[in-house]
């Protein structure tokens, strides 16, 4: 793993640029972490609490499993205007000023726009994938993603993972129309030369930043009892504007406001339109909950080779 100190700014930009990943360590506070997760705890008391899954993509009831942790990952968990203080522990972290310090030396730009967020309680094993073929920037590369450590990560709880170099290789076509054909590209991509897999072991407060098209993921969880509390979030300079899908057309690019931080922005989001957002989500979740089938696509790694399946859920 690579580590670089937050005052080796030049070390930071050149590990980046070479690995397509590098690690700070202990940018987060334990303080301002501890805080987040005083907000996690009430939000997991809550009776009925309908969320955006990140692993499902979709609006799901809040459910704790018998371990105590959140089932699903919680896509921008920073608008979550009915659970206040998770919510605002995870705007802290992501607008912290060691992040948007890092984010400069990494792109030699002043100013960033935070694209979006997600928090894990659990490993849901993600796929290796390049980040490119969901969200990037024109010209492309510019994403930065970054992974934060809640608490000491070890391989029984589904370490993150990176593949060094891969950013320099095969970049996987964003015109593949189904995740699974994407997914197979990946394969490919890999096969094209053999990058080592780092399995990121980091501690608490450790943030991990890779590069748009560096192919990372998350392993499978090996102990039910243990979980992978982070969040993770992308960016984006400024100067840049986001780049749409081939099948899409071109995204125009949305409004900013400021943040705390004044070197990173967000979307344009008012308090109605947060909460007209949750009300959404209830609708579509009582939706789905009438429909006679639910159909997604699940994405899983089998005995290290990559599996995509699209199947029907009947009620």
């Amino acid at each position: 793993m690579h580590y670089v100190n937050l005052e080796d700014k030049a070390g930071i930009s050149e590990t980046y640029k070479k690995e397509g990943y590098v690690i700070v360590p202990n940018l987060i506070s334990k303080e301002k972490i501890d805080y987040f997760l005083e907000g996690y705890e009430k939000l997991k008391k809550k009776k009925f609490y309908i969320i955006r899954a990140q692993d499902t993509n979709r609006p799901e009831k809040l459910e704790v499993n018998k371990q105590g942790f959140i089932e699903h990952s919680i896509w921008n968990p920073h608008y979550h205007v009915l659970a206040n203080k998770f919510s605002d522990g995870v705007y802290k972290i992501i607008t912290d000023k060691g992040i948007s310090d890092v984010l400069e030396a990494i792109s030699g730009e002043p100013k960033h726009t935070i694209w979006q967020s997600m928090f894990f309680d659990k490993s849901t094993g993600t796929v290796a994938h390049q980040d490119h073929y969901y969200l990037d920037t024109d010209p492309p590369g510019g994403v930065v993603g970054i992974w934060v450590a809640l608490e000491d990560i070890t391989d029984e709880c589904g370490p993150f993972y990176v593949y060094p170099t891969s950013h320099l290789g095969v970049i996987a076509n964003r015109e593949a129309e189904h995740n699974e054909d994407y997914v197979g590209a990946i394969a490919n991509a890999l096969a094209y030369k053999d990058y080592e897999k780092v399995n990121c072991t980091v501690k608490k407060g450790d943030v991990i930043f890779w590069h748009s098209c560096t192919i990372h993921g998350s392993n499978e969880n090996k102990n039910p009892a243990k979980s992978r509390k982070s969040i993770t979030g992308h960016y984006f300079p400024n100067s840049f504007t986001k780049l749409g899908t081939m099948a899409h057309g071109y995204i125009q690019v949305d409004p900013t406001m400021p943040t705390i931080n004044p070197a990173i922005d967000q979307w344009k989001k008012s308090s109605l339109q947060k909460h007209v957002r949750h009300l959404r989500y209830g609708v579509r979740y009582f939706l789905n909950s009438l429909s006679k089938k639910q159909v997604k696509v699940e994405m899983k790694t089998i005995d290290g080779e990559y599996q995509g399946k699209r199947y029907e859920k009947k009620k």
